[in-house]
């Protein structure tokens, strides 16, 4: 068995574009840390389109909620290895309008993409002001427009630091909403009969009046893919016409160059973020200069790699490119192109499942970062859909302001919570004995992981009829513990890592059931609400079944889950 094991990505969370929900990992739906079932503000991160019920708060990484940045909780995820140890992360989520198979068996009266996207950027001891974050309040981010083509570097930067919050959450970057307010946006796109009220990218047929949300740009998020560099890469395209996939796979940001204009400050030598031109032809006239940049993983930017020559020699991985943000070339590890295929089915006005009985997913491979630094991330979902009503392929700019019959039908959730309590994912689980299975959990309340003898029962297993555990070895453990038995496994993750050891040892002393004090709540109440876990390898072949025996309640709540091991 090869085991890689590099770097860990801690993961901040966002969904977007509309009527979709993300539950796995845990969606905002621009939530924070309200303690009620509705959000503050919708317009904290990103447009959701969604009502304000949903999504999920940060999660505490204690037993009290947290009121600092650093008593949050993030989850862990292992980035795969670089010579063939692969690591999954399954994406699962709920969408309102239907999606997948648009055939004579199945018919859909919409069209549906469901794009999945990520940001990373290396994980830093102290957040700043460029840092990707959940914030610790849920205001919006500030932001101040100039309108003045000739402002200096100097402006720009105080402009930047008067706006930025470091208590306020962000995903893209200042200068990217500020470069997309001032470019001109697309004039040949079919905005029908909406008037937008500017010519810059942050109004489109979806915002007409250039409503800010945090700092996303309207005009990248409403279409795909893009025509200019963006700060985030593909994951994959779930469609339901995959006759698109060919087009889909080759203009992704992930393989293939994207150009917007560079200009630079007085004195030619600091490039600004910003330019009017949306084009060659009028950026080259008005004293610019067109360039292409390339998407990336990351940058490489030490001295093994500070040359064409040295790059190129570290492997087909690796790029010589320009990367957004900058305009001089450097070494870049290279993005694979995205997956593209059939949506998952589901039906119109349902928030559920498919029909094989499990919420719609796609299983991610974690790419491998050569760097073996660890990563901020954030990932988004994007649920897009048209009806027929008219070809959207087909249909630009001329047709604006065409006088148009479209039958358009909506529905309000009002009465339904579309998040899910909580839940294993997945919670059916097929694994062979020489792979390695991730636990760990994030929320704001307590949660565990138990044995039990049978689905429908609900009580835990005593440990002497336990037999998921027995034989079982720690690859990784996030307890300050080495080489744990299996009866100490199989605490921690009851206790939610309150106990690391079930016997007081000379590695275990004071964290042991035996010696730690206060003792366990009965209910859990002391537990930690989130818990970063264990890499676990099982030896005991067999289905296994599992439960937490908090979160369940006869009436209402049973969060079970399944694992068999080959």
């Amino acid at each position: 068995m090869k085991l890689f094991i590099f770097s860990v990505l801690a993961i901040f969370l966002s969904c977007c574009d509309g009527d979709v929900y993300l539950h796995n990992p845990r969606g905002t739906n621009n939530r924070l840390n309200e303690r009620s079932a509705q959000r503050r503000n919708a317009n904290r991160l990103f447009d959701s389109q969604n009502n304000n019920r949903g999504g999920y708060n940060v999660a505490d990484r204690t037993n009290k909620p947290a009121s600092k940045a650093d008593e949050q909780f993030s989850m862990n995820f292992f980035q795969s290895g670089g010579q063939g140890g692969k690591s999954y992360l399954t994406f699962e989520w709920t969408n309102q309008h239907g999606s997948g198979g648009n055939d004579v068996t199945n018919p859909h009266k919409m069209n549906s993409d469901i794009v999945l996207q990520y940001m990373c950027q290396p994980a830093q001891d102290k957040l700043t002001g460029d840092s990707v974050r959940n914030g610790i309040n849920t205001n919006t981010q500030n932001f101040k427009a100039s309108n003045n083509k000739q402002e200096s570097l100097a402006s720009y930067i105080k402009r930047k630091a008067g706006n930025v919050d470091v208590n306020r959450g962000m995903h893209e970057s200042w200068e990217w909403y500020d470069k997309c307010r001032r470019r001109e946006r697309n004039q040949g796109l079919f905005t029908a009969d909406q008037r937008l009220a500017g010519k810059g990218s942050i109004y489109t047929r979806q915002n007409p009046t250039g409503t800010r949300r945090g700092y996303e740009c309207p005009e990248e998020r409403d279409y795909y893919p893009y025509w200019h560099p963006t700060e985030w890469k593909d994951i994959a395209v779930l469609t339901s016409d995959s006759s698109r996939c060919k087009y889909y796979k080759k203009h992704s940001f992930n393989v293939e160059p994207k150009g917007e204009c560079v200009e630079y400050y007085p004195g030619g030598k600091d490039r600004k973020h910003w330019s009017t031109y949306n084009n060659p032809k009028d950026c080259t006239d008005n004293g610019g200069k067109w360039m292409m940049f390339t998407n990336y993983l990351e940058k490489l930017p030490w001295k093994a790699y500070n040359t064409e020559q040295k790059c190129h020699s570290g492997g087909d991985h690796f790029i010589w490119a320009i990367p957004h943000g900058s305009d001089k070339p450097m070494c870049l590890a290279k993005l694979d192109k995205p997956y593209c295929g059939h949506a998952p089915w589901t039906r119109d006005n349902h928030l559920g499942d498919t029909p094989e009985g499990f919420m719609p997913n796609f299983t991610w491979t974690i790419p491998f970062f050569p760097s073996g630094y660890p990563h901020n991330c954030v990932f988004r979902i994007r649920y897009n859909i048209s009806t027929d009503d008219y070809d959207g392929w087909s249909t630009n700019s001329s047709d604006n302001n065409k006088e148009m019959q479209r039958q358009i039908a909506s529905c309000n959730l009002s009465k339904v919570y579309p998040a899910v309590e909580y839940d294993f994912v997945p919670n059916k689980m097929s694994i062979k004995g020489t792979d390695l299975l991730h636990i760990q959990w994030a929320g704001s309340d307590r949660n565990n992981i138990v044995e039990a003898i049978d689905p429908i029962d609900n009580y835990p297993l005593p440990w002497e009829m336990c037999k998921l555990f027995k034989n079982a070895t720690a690859v990784w453990s996030s307890l300050d513990f080495r080489y744990p038995k299996p009866e100490d496994i199989a605490v921690s993750l009851a206790t939610a890592g309150y106990y690391s050891c079930l016997k007081k040892s000379r590695q275990c002393s004071t964290e042991s059931v035996q010696e730690k004090t206060p003792k366990m709540d009965s209910l859990l109440n002391s537990a930690p609400a989130s818990f970063e876990g264990m890499i676990l390898q099982f030896k005991n072949k067999g289905c296994f079944y599992y439960m937490c025996s908090r979160n369940n309640n006869f009436s209402n709540r049973s969060q079970k889950g399944v694992l068999c091991i080959k």
